[in-house]
């Protein structure tokens, strides 16, 4: 089931005062069309930027085959 950006800022909006936080992370390679997309798509939780992550490891962590991923994790 695919996830979107509306879909995400709606679950935010919604949880945000109640002990959930979300955290975005991009592989785009441009920061300035990444800066530009989260404005666009009003994504107003924490976001961050991987350039080289098909190439540094994360993609292994997480056995991500294909973007975007989404996924929950609980504090620990």
């Amino acid at each position: 089931m695919y996830v979107g950006h509306p879909d995400l800022n709606v679950l935010y909006k919604k949880y945000k005062d109640k002990d959930f936080e979300m955290v975005g992370v991009s592989f785009d390679r441009d920061k300035q069309k990444w800066r530009q997309a989260i404005e666009k798509d009003q994504l107003n939780w924490m976001q961050g930027i991987a350039p080289d992550a098909f190439e540094g490891g994360m993609e292994r962590y997480y056995a991500i085959e294909a973007i975007p991923a989404n996924f929950l994790l609980d504090k620990e």
